[in-house]
């Protein structure tokens, strides 16, 4: 009788396990690898061969490059402005600097001109309210409607 071979008996269990098997490199995980393999030569030999340096900028392209940069960020701000309008303007902020030392420098006149004799002079300077103009009067309340029953 015919002695079994070792690889006779490998190959019959290959066939009975997996008989469509051809290896790892007809796997769908083997080609993916590849090209992802093929793309990072490519883009190593781009970045090492084909690629150049920045030629040196001329300084009008510099302006150039300036303008345009502003340009972009004047856009960007009155977009940002138009969608997010400042929610409250205080009084300080609409207030420019001059107007502020203007203010300071009454308010040191004030107390150097005129100094409080008693405390009813106090009491009658005192600025109470910092809104000048009287708040409306309220409207007149009307009367409360009556409900009236529907005998049957």
């Amino acid at each position: 009788m015919n002695k079994p071979d070792i690889k006779d008996i490998k190959s019959k269990i290959e066939k009975k396990v997996d008989p469509q098997h051809q290896g790892f490199f007809h796997t769908r995980t083997f080609h993916i690898l590849l090209c992802v393999g093929i793309v990072l030569i490519i883009l190593i030999l781009y970045n090492c061969v084909i690629r150049t340096d920045k030629v040196a900028v001329t300084p009008e392209q510099e302006e150039l490059n300036q303008q345009h940069e502003s340009m972009y960020l004047d856009t960007f701000d009155v977009v940002g402005d138009y969608l997010f309008p400042p929610l409250k303007t205080s009084k300080e902020d609409q207030t420019t600097e001059a107007e502020k030392t203007d203010k300071q420098q009454d308010k040191s006149e004030a107390k150097v001109s005129k100094p409080a004799d008693s405390e009813e002079d106090i009491i009658e300077s005192a600025d109470i309210s910092s809104d000048p103009t009287p708040a409306p009067p309220p409207p007149p309340v009307a009367p409360a409607p009556t409900v009236e029953t529907i005998e049957q």
